[in-house]
């Protein structure tokens, strides 16, 4: 029996942790990395380069729930049914965390979940907001803080494993808290004889693009600096788009919430360098799988549209960053076509966990490994 106990530590130790990373409406062209000369992302800048950097990664359903829900269970919305917001995910389906702890994995979960709503439109009902023990968390058995739906970033709150709300100083940015409580976690288990698989989903630079929502350091960095729509910029209405902001969008409004969807970037730069130097202080870099992408991109405009739920590149082209270092070739741009639907099945097949039948997503990890 001894002998058993120790094999199966022996096996759990020998897979690395894992830290993935996700923004929301973060579009690739709006990154340093992707060229972007307005963009001030240093960290990630640098990821890119000591890392796998996927150009050609697409949300295959660009808006959050739809993109939450293939993310976790490698399969398309035709099969989730999550086609939209405000839906409530059928517990039936295997997820990725699921899979990991399964084998042996310590789950966590910081930030947006957005898989939980009771009706459309109930965003902000208390029921709504916080998610239940057991299967509605889809496999997430360990640590948890975090709330269905709201881009509120001072003075927000999230859920433990009750209905209370547990708010966060009302001078307090909710990603800078967000992540001092990721590295609370990794701290807390960086010892653990099993692994941890810890998803870490941020609300910015999702809107509203007020000046109010973003620190005021960050937001003077782009204050009155011409970041204008691109040249697809249209100001004719989008009879498919979203109403609001069809009807109040122009040029000039259009640039100034673009400055502070930059000035929230920054800012989740920052706090995405702070992740992995607390990664790296604790000694473990080497033994940690981490991922930065985002849910969908937003449109700014393009083609008289504006947020994301379309097919156009603003839309549903989206950062994939992946680093796991003296493990897998460093400084790579992969043109691969990477989807939503390959995530789950492609961080399985890097630690060597069994990917479900089911799933309709492609695992290109042997392309991570440079043996494909």
């Amino acid at each position: 029996i001894k002998f058993k106990i120790d094999l199966t530590r022996k096996i759990y130790m020998s897979k690395p942790n894992i830290v993935f990373v996700f923004a929301d409406q973060l579009r690739y062209q709006s990154c340093g990395f992707s060229g972007d000369d307005k963009a001030i992302t240093p960290n990630l800048d640098k990821f890119a380069s000591e890392g796998t950097n996927f150009t050609q990664a697409v949300s295959s359903m660009p808006v959050c729930s739809a993109y939450r829900a293939s993310l976790l269970t490698g399969k398309y919305t035709t099969s989730t049914g999550m086609v939209i917001n405000e839906l409530r995910m059928n517990t039936n389906h295997k997820s990725i965390a699921h899979c990991l702890t399964k084998s042996g994995y310590n789950t966590g979960y910081i930030g947006k979940w957005h898989l939980y709503s009771n009706k459309l439109g109930n965003h902000e009902n208390v029921n709504n907001s916080h998610i239940p023990v057991g299967a509605n968390r889809l496999g997430y058995d360990g640590y948890w803080a975090a709330y269905n739906f709201h881009h509120t970033y001072y003075g927000s709150y999230y859920h433990l494993n009750s209905k209370e709300k547990i708010f966060h100083k009302k001078n307090v940015y909710e990603p800078d808290a967000q992540t001092d409580m990721a590295i609370d976690f990794i701290n807390e288990h960086k010892d653990d004889k099993n692994p941890f698989f810890l998803t870490l989903s941020y609300g910015t630079p999702h809107d509203p693009w007020e000046k109010e929502n973003v620190p005021k350091k960050y937001y003077n960095l782009f204050k009155g600096h011409n970041i204008g729509p691109s040249k697809n910029y249209s100001d004719e209405l989008d009879p498919y788009g979203d109403s609001w902001s069809n009807e109040h969008k122009t040029k000039e409004k259009v640039a100034e919430w673009m400055r502070i969807y930059y000035a929230m970037t920054t800012n989740l730069d920052w706090n995405f360098g702070r992740l992995i130097s607390a990664i790296e202080n604790e000694g473990i870099i080497d033994n940690t799988i981490i991922i930065f992408t985002s849910d969908h991109g937003e449109m700014f405009g393009s083609h008289g549209r504006m947020k994301k739920n379309i097919f156009y590149e603003e839309a549903i082209r989206v950062p994939f960053l992946l680093q796991w270092k003296n493990n897998l070739p460093p400084g790579r741009k992969l043109s691969t076509l990477l989807s939503t639907v390959d995530i789950m099945p492609t961080i399985l097949g890097l630690v060597n966990v069994d990917v479900p039948i089911e799933v309709e997503g492609e695992d290109l990890s042997l392309i991570l490994k440079g043996k494909n």
